[in-house]
């Protein structure tokens, strides 16, 4: 299982591939993920996963710091179930520095789904 960091190794890995299936997790590798793994090699040349914890999606930045990860068993999972690639982004590949924010007056806190 190659491991990748950033997109640019990531588009180099997967380019020669035009079936290529996608797990997007944010770890914590269970039965449901193994699944779509399963689907995926079944149906696809290549599988990727990817482990990303999006901090965007926590409305408290504390329960982003306490949410539960363990990479490691993460990665001995998903070598035992021969994935191809697992990316795992560093924050800045998935958030540049000129990224805006867009505040819009608290409306967020009420139409969160």
């Amino acid at each position: 299982m190659e491991i990748i960091k950033n997109i640019l190794d990531l588009n180099k890995a997967i380019n020669d591939f035009k079936n290529v299936g996608y797990v997007p997790t944010m770890g914590g590798i269970h039965n449901g993920h193994i699944s779509l793994i399963k689907k995926s090699q079944k149906k696809c040349k290549k599988t990727l996963v990817s482990i990303f914890v999006n901090p965007t999606q926590f409305n408290d930045k504390s329960d982003f710091k306490k949410y539960p990860r363990n990479v490691k068993n993460d990665i001995k999972i998903l070598k035992k179930h021969k994935v191809d690639y697992l990316f795992i982004p560093y924050l800045r590949e998935i958030y540049k520095k000129n990224t805006k924010k867009i505040n819009i007056n608290n409306e967020d806190k009420i139409l969160c789904a």
